[in-house]
């Protein structure tokens, strides 16, 4: 995807594996390779033929979408979650957590695709953080 097709817009997801470290430290490298493939998979799954799902970084993904509007980024992170949710109950060896954060390209805020991911990066970050605290309450509930 170069650019999108007329009347449509560029935007993307950045998906982090949360406490990945953590399972790599306590289960061994074989199974943080299984978790990172597992992960691939399962965006793979819930992306649409034409999406672009990449590895960014260690344990971060990003995939690149073209959209009539932000409501179909709504239903492609939807749809992540209902896949992460059923991979769950699966009862694997590992439960699998993800922080996302998603926007479309805007011109006015994004001057490049460096200050894109930057944005991206922010907004996943506050939802690892969000998601930190509320696994933090439901312990203690």
């Amino acid at each position: 995807m170069t650019h999108p097709q007329p009347g449509r817009q560029v935007a993307a997801i950045m998906v982090d594996i949360d406490d990945f470290k953590v399972i790599n430290d306590t289960q061994g490298h074989v199974v943080g390779d299984l978790v990172l493939a597992q992960t691939a998979h399962l965006l793979r799954r819930s992306v649409r033929v034409g999406d672009i799902v990449a590895r960014f970084g260690g344990d971060e993904f990003v995939i690149l979408l073209d959209v009539k509007d932000e409501s179909e980024l709504v239903d492609v992170v939807a749809r992540i979650e209902e896949e992460l949710k059923a991979f769950n109950a699966q009862g694997h060896a590992f439960t699998l957590y993800l922080s996302m954060g998603q926007c479309l390209c805007d011109a006015a805020e994004d001057a490049s695709v460096a200050d894109f991911m930057e944005r991206l990066d922010k907004l996943m970050y506050a939802n690892k953080l969000q998601n930190k605290l509320e696994r933090a309450k439901q312990l203690v509930s």
